[in-house]
Order: C-alpha cells, then structure tokens, then sequence
C-alpha cells in the first residue's frame, strides 16, 4: 500500500471509532510507523496534528447530533470528552462560541467523509512537480511543501512551496492569473511586496499545458491569521492593522487604475447580499456582535451614496485568508485573481 492509502485506512479507522479510545501509537504501530513519524506524515497530507484531527471530527459530529436532537451531555460523553467543560473549552477553541450559540446563527452540516485518495488525485506528485520546474532557472532540488490556508487548518490542492523563495501554483483561469500578474507587478512598482511571476527559462510570465497554467511567483514571507488568532485577544489592534493595510493597498490601486485592465461588476449586490450577512455571522459566532443598527443603517447609507461614489480597482477578495502576516504586521497580499 501507499503512504496515502495507509492514511486513508487510517482516517476511517478513526472516523468509526471517534466514540472510543483512539491511540496515537497504537495507529502508528497498525501502519508500521514511528509515532514520530506517523504524526508528521499525518500532519503533512491532512493539514493538521492526528489529535487535532480527531477533536475537531468529534467536536464535528457532536454538534450535528445535537441539532437533531441529541442531548448534549450526554452526546459528549458519548464521543469520549471527560467533562463537559472539556468539550466546551475545545470547541469555543474551534468556533469562537458556545454550542448553543452556534446552533443559533448557523446550521450544522453534517461530517463528510475525508477521502485522501479522492483529493490526490487531483494534485500534482513531487516528481511531477520537479520536471515542471526544469522550466525555470532555480534549484529543482528544493524542498517541496504543501500550502495551507486559515493558518493551516486546510489544505490547498493547487500550491506548493518550494524552498524558501517561491510559490508554484497550477490553475486553469488564465485570465485570472494575468490580472493578478499586472496587479502584483504595480504594486511592486509602488514599493508593496507582492507575489511577482518569475520567468521562465523561455521568458514567459507562466507556463501552459493541457489548458492549465503553472506559474512560479516569489514567496512574500509570513502566514495567515487563524480565526483565533483574529477574534481574540487584542482584536482591535489587529482588526486596525487590516484595515490600514487594506487602505493603502487600494490607494495604491487607485493610483494604478488607468494602467489595468479588470471586469466591472455591481459590488453593491455582493456588499448587500453576502458580505455583510457573512460580516454579521462571522462577528456573532466569535462573541464581538455589532448592533443590528450598525447593519441597517449600512444599507440605507450605501444604498444612498452607492452611484455616487467614485470607482476603482479593488482586490474584491481582501479578506483574511488573502493577508499575510509577519513578525505581528501585515507583510503582504496574495491572490489577486479574481480583483474588479
């Protein structure tokens, strides 16, 4: 069997008995590995520690029963948690909130099955990845490192990191991509640390095979905020620093906006329709509620200036997922592939 076929086997064994006793070493033993090692070939393909990965399935699973009808206690006790302020402590960690809190703003989905071998199908193997990069002029024995995002909660299927220099990233909107190229490449000309495309040995911004792109752009030095991370402790000063680096970023952009080229779209929908019910949950879930006023009297206001306003370039996706951070500052912004 493969690595990845052990792990599958491991993630359903895990997945039927998340009512039980599941050790750590004793999966490493049944797949014939090291606790060590076992513990950081887990963490590299699921994108998390084995014990994180089985609170949050149980936590999961938890909260769906509960919404159907289970009793809460005893649902707890059921998927192995000692003590019920265990659980609430694990999963405020996890959500922001309480139980019953959550179950009042959202619907619990119900656990989907993870299939590792659906999901690698999809990626690249390392080999692969080496003889993409022979298209460039770098050291193709560098490292190769899976990318995550929400501060590694999740795996991403279509990035990698190489080194400690570069990103590769494989797509198939091409139009996306050279709108994020001639935006990182203005923002570089004023002085923002952007994701920049590096050439190929052939002078090309990216390659193209079978109607995917593969792109290899410069590493911008930092990482994502979790949820955790920003909602609690001191949320004010690092919702400040978003919104400063937010601001310049479309100053900056409104300064470029002659010399770009990106698709118009009613940013008044999107403002009304998702952002700011998803702006609402969001706040409600990690215990920093706005007033109800705050969101009528948005829309009312909005609704008002909306045509007047002037327009420009926006990244259209500058949430937190999108915000590097480094040493406690923002350090830059990726993704640009979807601006208008």
């Amino acid at each position: 069997m493969t690595t990845i076929e052990l792990l599958q086997r491991s993630i359903e064994y895990i997945e039927k008995n998340l009512k039980g006793e599941i050790s750590l070493s004793e999966l490493a033993e049944f797949e014939g590995f090291s606790t060590y090692h076992f513990s950081h070939i887990f963490c590299d393909f699921v994108g998390m520690p084995v014990t994180a990965f089985i609170t949050k399935r149980r936590l999961q699973h938890i909260i769906y029963d509960v919404q159907n009808g289970s009793k809460l206690i005893d649902t707890v006790l059921l998927y192995g948690f000692d003590t019920h302020a265990g659980f609430f402590k694990a999963f405020k960690r996890e959500f922001g909130c309480s139980p019953t809190k959550f179950l009042k703003i959202n619907t619990a989905k119900k656990p989907k099955a993870v299939n590792l071998l659906r999901e690698s199908r999809v990626k690249l193997t390392q080999t692969q990845i080496r003889q993409l990069l022979s298209n460039w002029d770098i050291e193709t024995k560098a490292d190769i490192c899976n990318t995550f995002t929400a501060g590694g909660a999740m795996k991403s299927n279509n990035s990698w990191v190489i080194g400690d220099k570069y990103i590769f990233k494989t797509g198939r909107n091409i139009a996306g991509l050279k709108t994020h190229i001639d935006i990182s490449r203005a923002l570089q000309k004023s002085g923002m640390v952007a994701a920049c495309p590096v050439k190929t040995k052939n002078g090309e911004d990216f390659l193209v095979e079978n109607g995917r792109f593969y792109v290899l752009t410069n590493q911008i030095i930092g990482e994502l905020l979790n949820p955790e991370q920003r909602y609690t402790g001191d949320r004010i000063a690092t919702g400040k620093k978003y919104g400063e680096a937010i601001g310049n970023l479309h100053r900056i952009l409104k300064s470029q906006d002659s010399n770009l080229d990106v698709n118009d779209s009613n940013l008044f929908d999107t403002v009304i329709n998702w952002a700011l019910p998803e702006t609402k949950r969001n706040m409600e879930q990690w215990g920093c509620p706005l007033p109800d006023e705050f969101y009528s009297d948005y829309t009312e206001n909005f609704s008002k200036l909306y045509d007047k306003l002037p327009k420009h370039i926006i990244h259209r996706d500058a949430n937190p997922s999108n915000i590097m951070f480094n040493n406690g500052e923002v350090s830059g912004f990726i993704d640009f592939d979807i601006s208008e």
